[in-house]
Parts: structure tokens; C-alpha cells; sequence
């Protein structure tokens, strides 16, 4: 399990996460299985942030952040450039 995560469902909710790391997602749009309790835990622990969801531009959307996505064992940045 990478560094600092403490529960699976933390785990499961970045691993689902991974694949729209870059939109706000409001909770309808959050992967099966990943509610507001887990995203809550995910933006104290910093590994998801809230912004203005890119959907529905009056509700408060979550998205995985560059740390979120370090503790998956995936690198923030493009191969071909250094961060």
C-alpha cells in the first residue's frame, strides 16, 4: 500500500479517481463506490482538493491532486519532461 494511505477505500477511491484527475467532479459523478466520506478524508489528508465543479458551475466539485496521484506511484509530470 503507498506511503500514508491508511484504509482501502481510500486506495480504491484514488485508484478510481486516477483516470479524471484533472476535472471537479461533484459527488453523482464520483466513481461507484467513492461517497463524500471518503472524499472528505481524501482533500484533509491532501490528496484531493474542491473547486468549482466543471459541470455544474453552482456546486462545489473534488478532483485528485499531484500528491494524490504521487501516492498511486504515478508521476505527476510527462515522461519526456522533469518536474
Amino acid at each position: 500500500m503507498p506511503p500514508g494511505v491508511t484504509t482501502r477505500h481510500q486506495l480504491d477511491a484514488l485508484r478510481g479517481m486516477q483516470s479524471i484527475s484533472g476535472r471537479y467532479l461533484t459527488p453523482g459523478e464520483l466513481p461507484r463506490g467513492v461517497g463524500p466520506g471518503i472524499m472528505a478524508q481524501l482533500t484533509e489528508l491532501g490528496w484531493a482538493e474542491t473547486g468549482q465543479s466543471d459541470r455544474f458551475s453552482c456546486r462545489v466539485g473534488r478532483r485528485i491532486t499531484l500528491d494524490g496521484l504521487t501516492n498511486l506511484g504515478e508521476s505527476p509530470c510527462p515522461a519526456a519532461t522533469a518536474c
